[in-house]
Formats: structure tokens, sequence, C-alpha cells
């Protein structure tokens, strides 16, 4: 599933907590554009709803050329590095999306998991009080609305690197990228009332408005079930299959 929106302002996911407050972090999702030409449209956010200023978000900038991926850091000193992609998607085609932050602030963007762009430049933390899906805010209010789809939004509170990222966007489930890290994870059910509930941190993030629900191609994957060994038992025993579970566990939670 996925969460939906027609650029409307009234209709996002937000949260008065967030899984990553600083560099590094990773942010990475799956979306669907539908007009590439639109303003920037918010994928992910974490931010200050006191300053509307610190802010570190992923968004898809329609109004650039090439349509890039964007990937911003910015505190309330007036401190900002933002990197944007060397390639951005077609109207109503999933792709993608990611941006990444070292420990000392150098931010990168990506598209379908290359076409990277980078900027640097040491600054100081930004104060991170909330987050959300599908805008972000502007002061007091709620800008860039998406206009599209999302789903499978996930934080780490690491610098993935490039690699990672080209595997994700290969359709490895965010479960199965550096898991000791993942610090959220959001599938987009809609399955709580609208509302979405973070399956690694439990964050629950409120729906105002309404974000439809549609349907998304099978774009993350587990991977192959592991080959199945057999164990003797003891002697006169039955023959045991042997094998990993913890995939399944994974699937069922």
């Amino acid at each position: 599933m996925a969460r939906t929106n027609t650029a409307d302002t009234a209709n996002y996911l937000l949260a008065g907590s967030a899984p990553v407050t600083d560099s590094p972090f990773s942010f990475a999702c799956w979306a669907s554009v539908d007009v590439t030409n639109n303003a920037g449209m918010g994928l992910m956010y974490a931010g200050n709803s006191g300053s509307g200023i610190d802010v570190m978000r992923l968004t898809c900038q329609g109004n650039v050329a090439n349509d890039p991926v964007r990937i911003q850091l910015r505190n309330n000193v007036g401190d900002s590095n933002f990197a944007d992609s060397t390639a951005g998607p077609t109207d109503a085609t999933w792709f993608h999306a990611a941006g990444t932050s070292s420990a000392t602030d150098t931010v990168r963007a990506y598209f379908n998991g290359g076409n990277s762009g980078s900027a640097s430049g040491a600054m100081a933390s930004p104060s991170i009080s909330e987050s959300g899906i599908g805008m972000w805010r502007a002061g007091a209010s709620i800008s860039q609305a998406l206009d599209g789809a999302i789903g499978h939004a996930a934080w780490w509170d690491i610098e993935l690197s490039a690699a990672q990222i080209a595997t994700l966007a290969g359709g490895l489930h965010p479960y199965l990228m550096a898991p000791a890290n993942l610090q959220g994870y959001l599938p987009m059910t809609g399955a709580s009332a609208g509302a979405e509930v973070d399956l690694v941190s439990g964050i629950s993030y409120a729906e105002t408005g309404t974000m439809g629900q549609s349907g998304q191609p099978h774009v993350v994957v587990w991977p192959a079930w592991p080959s199945v060994s057999r164990q003797a038992a003891a002697a006169g025993g039955l023959t045991i299959p042997v094998a990993m579970h913890s995939y399944r566990k994974r699937r069922a939670a």
C-alpha cells in the first residue's frame, strides 16, 4: 500500500517526535509524483514546530531543472546544506528517493539508487521535535504538500553508503538494511483509521485531513528463502529439517 495526496496542504501525516534528530542519518522511500513541475514536494520531514527553521527533509524539487530529489539539513542559526540528485522522476512513475548526511554534515541525494549529488559544510545541530510524511513545515504553516503517492519510508541513524542505497533501490526491504541502525519504518498501509504507526520506533503519525490509499508495484522484496539443510536427530530419531526463521518472523511482524 501507499498513501496519496493531491498537493493539498490540508492533508499530511505528522508526529510529535522523530526517529532521528541529527547527523549522521539516512532517509529513504518509494514515491510516485503526479506532476513533476510542481514546486518542491515533501516526501519525508523532521523539523521543529516552534522555529519552523530547523529541518532535515527529503523532497522532490519539481521547480528545479531535472526535477531532482533533494536532501536538506538546516538549523536556526542560518547554517544550511542541501544537495540535489542529477536526475529525477517522470510523471506517475514509481521511483526510489534517498538522502543521507554524514557525521560531518556532508549531504547526498539519490534518485533510483544513483544519480547522486552532494554538498558539504560542518554546521551546528538542528533542534528537531517532530516528523512528518508528505509535507514540511515553514514557520507555522504546512508547505510543499505531496502530489502523488509515497510508501516504505525509513530512517537510519547512520549515513548509508552509495552501495547500500543502490541495494535499497534494487528492492531490498528496509528491515534488512543495517537493521541495528534502522530507527523508523512506515509501510504506509493506512490500517489504523488513517494514522500510521512506525513499526520500529512505535511513533504514531496522526493523519490531518485525508490522505488516500493506493496500491503500489511490488518494489520491496525479501531475499530468497535460505536453503533447507537436514540434520540427523539422535540415534533412532527422525531427520528434522533445520532452517533459519528470522525472515519468516520479520514477514509476520
